[in-house]
């Protein structure tokens, strides 16, 4: 008999609830397609999650998984073959010594396919299968892509997959999942001293705010150009030449607090620095870094070693805010030290318990982590996930590669993007930094910007 799994308050209060997402790889040999198959039929035995679909509660209207029984799940696998070279395709990022900007063109063919470039709804009303894995083989290379309606996945949630996507290649054992909502026993308990506190940034969005937000995102475009993809990449070098002189600046200055800066760190502060501060007008205008934390990794208690946890865990934390005439004034070195200070205040147990229960209680409005009329400068990010380093060659054609990452790729569904957003996607073999933003076409090509634009052909 199937199993249903009702969606818990994080899944749907994430405002995720409408938005598929599509993770793939580049990987530079074609891939045995029987291999692939194999591997992931066995994972949807052992995790009948991944063979699940959605539906529609009747009484509650509110969407659920249906989990088949194991003997019968399956991951869906589709495979499409095409006789061009993955140059032609996907032109890949060329690996500089300095940061540089690049506009590479991207064949969203190779990772999904229109009969399966579903909405939730869609999702709901066929009872199509909520997770298939989109298999492209070309002669030089394979895209392989894994895609899923968000509400039943996060980033931290995927890694979980890949590695026992692996674990099942290697012939070993994995871990049955813990599907069982871990978070309403624990939260729905609430604090009255807790009351006042709300989570820095985060406002509750009811029809007026969305007006407003629609309003200013208008105004962003007509000034700005509509949203435009580029990557950014970020040589080791000069992460570590940007960590090293941002910590002895703040030294110099008898600022101790902080004692080192992540790669995120610099790099999310590099972004937010060059997004909003070279401006010479909407001065006035407030701005905040936004990122994430995955509670996976701070609430261990909640979350059972031994059972591994796919659904959405992660909150979004954001900086107190900077007007833009703030981040023209400030330093690379003080944007890293208001950012490095949000991640320690904010990943702290308390704080996190403290957020989370404000989620469970205020659920009056769509909650967002930064006002209608601000600016935000946002990563999310993959590099703790190691994608760049994936050995694919166990699952190869003898002879036809290495089975080394080429590429990383992330599509989100999502509608009304904000500016400013992206990830961190991977590093590459040597230490450098891939990351995907957008932000609007004319301000790629003006002001700080510009200075990093490097020509890939695809301009």
């Amino acid at each position: 008999m199937s199993r249903i799994v009702p969606l818990s308050a994080l899944d749907t209060l994430l405002g995720v609830d409408t938005n598929v997402t599509t993770q793939g790889f580049v990987i530079d040999s074609r891939l045995d397609v029987d291999k692939i198959r194999t591997a992931a039929s066995s994972l949807a035995k052992r995790w009948p999650y991944l063979g699940g679909w959605l539906q529609r509660n009747t009484e509650t209207s509110k969407i659920e998984l249906v989990v088949p029984q194991p003997e019968v799940a399956e991951w869906e696998v589709l495979v499409q073959e095409r006789e061009q070279s993955i140059k032609e395709l996907q032109p890949s990022y060329t690996a500089t010594s300095t940061v540089s900007i690049q506009r590479l063109g991207t064949d969203l063919s190779l990772f999904l396919r229109e009969d399966r470039n579903l909405s939730v709804d869609e999702y709901v009303k066929r009872a199509a299968p909520a997770f298939h894995i989109n298999v492209t083989l070309l002669r030089d290379a394979t895209a392989l892509a894994f895609t899923q309606p968000h509400l039943l996945m996060d980033a931290g949630g995927f890694d979980l997959v890949m590695k026992a996507f692996f674990s099942v290649v290697r012939g070993e054992e994995v871990n049955p999942l813990m599907l069982e909502d871990p978070f309403t026993p624990f939260f729905e308990s609430q604090n009255p001293e807790e009351d006042a506190f709300s989570p820095p940034g985060w406002k509750l969005y009811g029809q007026a705010e969305f007006e407003i937000y629609g309003k200013y995102a208008k105004l962003d475009e007509e000034r700005e150009g509509p949203l435009e993809r580029r990557m950014v990449y970020f040589p080791k070098s000069e992460i570590e030449r940007l960590k090293t002189e941002s910590l002895e600046e703040l030294r110099a200055q008898g600022i101790t607090d902080v004692t080192f800066f992540s790669s995120g760190d610099i790099i999310l502060a590099w972004i937010y620095k060059h997004f909003y501060g070279s401006s010479s007008s909407d001065l006035d205008r407030q701005t905040r870094a936004v990122t994430l934390v995955d509670t996976r990794k701070r609430l261990f208690d909640i979350f059972p070693s031994n059972k591994p946890y796919p659904r959405n865990a992660f909150l979004i934390m954001a900086t107190p805010p900077l007007t833009r005439h703030q981040v023209n004034d400030l330093s690379l070195a003080h944007i890293a030290l208001h950012i490095r200070t949000m991640v320690q205040g904010q990943t702290s147990r308390d704080f996190l318990e403290k957020h989370l229960r404000w989620k469970f209680r205020k659920t009056e409005g769509f909650q967002v982590a930064w006002g209608p009329e601000e600016r935000i400068a946002a990563t999310s990010n993959w590099l703790p996930y190691g994608y760049g380093d994936l050995d694919f060659s166990a699952i190869s054609i003898p002879g036809s590669g290495p089975g080394k990452v080429r590429d990383v790729f992330l599509y989100s569904g999502l509608a009304g993007l904000p500016r400013g957003g992206g990830n961190l996607l991977f590093k590459d073999s040597q230490g450098g930094v891939i990351g995907s933003f957008h932000y609007g076409s004319k301000e790629w090509k003006s002001g700080e910007l510009i200075k990093y634009a490097f020509d890939t052909g695809n301009s």
